[in-house]
């Protein structure tokens, strides 16, 4: 080991490493053999690296000055030119900055330049979620790939919800496809969070379409609805005219029927035909039978990757006297039970028959009464009773429409009408007889 003094009290300790006999033998032109000491010092590219950054702080040997607001860098051209393509093009060629003192940088934040400069000369940087994207737009200005991959690895290790959409559009101004996939791959998979988002309602509308027109991860098609009448709305003046653009780019049969009526009721869609079309449209969908559906070629009638779990409703007696109702929902998928709003029934009703409505869930009691349970809003609402009084009916579920079968009425005369809801008029209709009359059980 041996220290030798650098420049101005810069020092370093020399590592030499020989090969495992100190020394190796070549043949001269007359067959002697003349001794040849391999020597390597492991620290010499660390030394030269720190010297030049000791020299570039002490200014000494230096050429160039970046300048960027009020800040002023002086460095080594060598070395911007070594690591950089961007300098290396504009110290090379015949510019200007070739041969100026004074090099000005626009668009460049003067404490990012700094901290850009120190990674040239150490190798060395602090990446935080504060001046990720600042280090990522610098390093992919002056081409400095190892940089630009670091910012990427940790932009894609610290996406949440809350930033998904930021570094969406970060990636997609700087064309950095990787990172690009990577947060669209998340906005996908946790749109239902990802749209609750502040930076969701600053989505330009070529975005918002490209993100909306995805197979997102959902639990009804409701929320893609919300989330995009959510992002007309919080800019109603400029963003009105893109109403028909963003409707077209969801899949609107796969609303419920509820909430297609309460979309055609929503004064800027009445207002305005071409949308009030896409809803009619998607009302005629819904009607269609089951191949008719299967025939259709429109992306509109692809369904999404939606998350599916299961509902359980039931109710429990206690001491045989209070009824106690209870709405649970069970996720297969990470197996958890959640304990949803009860049901706002009555003091000894209870849940006699239930059938799948769109993504909500209709159900009949012992009382007669008809309720209808939206999951993605947790509550409970009261909806229209029969034509007609019937006990021990079944509600059956079909291509989006909820039928009411069987049971008996009054004096129990067994009962042979088919009532369907319509829930566009909160209203039943009967729609067909069975051949044979149907008791289909009895409580």
């Amino acid at each position: 080991m041996q220290s030798i003094s650098g420049m101005a009290g810069f020092e370093r300790t020399l590592n030499s490493h020989v090969d495992s006999k100190g020394a190796c033998s070549e043949q001269n032109a007359e067959g002697a053999s003349d001794p040849v000491f391999k020597f390597r010092d492991s620290s010499h590219s660390a030394f030269v690296l720190q010297g030049l950054n000791h020299l570039r702080l002490s200014k000494k040997f230096t050429d160039v000055v970046l300048c960027a607001g009020d800040e002023e860098i002086t460095c080594h051209r060598a070395v911007l030119a070594l690591c950089s393509c961007y300098f290396n093009a504009m110290f090379s060629h015949d510019m200007q900055e070739s041969h100026i003192q004074n090099v000005t940088l626009n668009g460049v934040q003067p404490s990012i330049l700094s901290t850009i400069i120190e990674f040239l000369y150490t190798g060395e940087i602090d990446i935080t979620e504060q001046n990720a994207q600042a280090v990522l737009e610098a390093a992919s200005l002056f081409q400095i790939s190892s940089l630009e991959a670091a910012c990427s690895i940790f932009m894609r290790e610290h996406m949440d919800p809350s930033n998904c959409i930021g570094i969406l559009q970060f990636a997609d101004l700087h064309n950095l496809t990787d990172l690009y996939k990577k947060a669209e791959d998340f906005s996908i998979a946790q749109f239902s969070e990802v749209c609750l988002s502040e930076e969701f309602l600053q989505l330009p509308e070529a975005l918002l379409l490209k993100c909306l027109s995805k197979d997102l991860y959902l639990d009804s098609e409701e929320t893609a609805y919300e989330a995009a009448m959510n992002w007309i709305k919080s800019d109603l003046e400029n963003r009105g005219g893109s109403l028909p653009a963003v409707l077209n780019a969801l899949r609107l049969p796969f609303l419920s029927p509820y909430s297609l009526t309460k979309a055609s009721d929503d004064p800027i869609i009445s207002q305005n035909p071409e949308c009030v079309s896409a809803i009619e449209e998607a009302k005629r969908y819904q009607n269609m039978h089951l191949n008719e559906w299967q025939q259709l070629k429109s992306v509109k009638c692809e369904p999404r990757n939606y998350r599916e779990v299961v509902i359980i409703l039931g109710s429990m007696s206690i001491d045989d006297v209070e009824i106690q109702h209870k709405t649970i929902m069970y996720d297969p998928e990470s197996r958890v039970r959640s304990l949803l709003e009860p049901p706002p029934f009555q003091k000894y009703e209870k849940i006699q028959t239930a059938a799948p409505l769109g993504s909500n869930v209709m159900v009949r009691t012992n009382l007669g009464n008809a309720w209808l349970y939206l999951p993605h809003e947790n509550v409970w609402t009261g909806v229209a009773s029969p034509t007609q009084p019937r006990w021990h009916g079944k509600l059956v579920a079909c291509n989006n429409h909820v039928y009411l079968v069987g049971g008996y009425g009054l004096n129990r005369t067994v009962l042979e009408n088919v009532e369907k809801y319509k829930p566009d008029t909160n209203t039943w209709e009967v729609v067909t007889t069975l051949p044979t009359q149907l008791l289909t059980g009895t409580q």
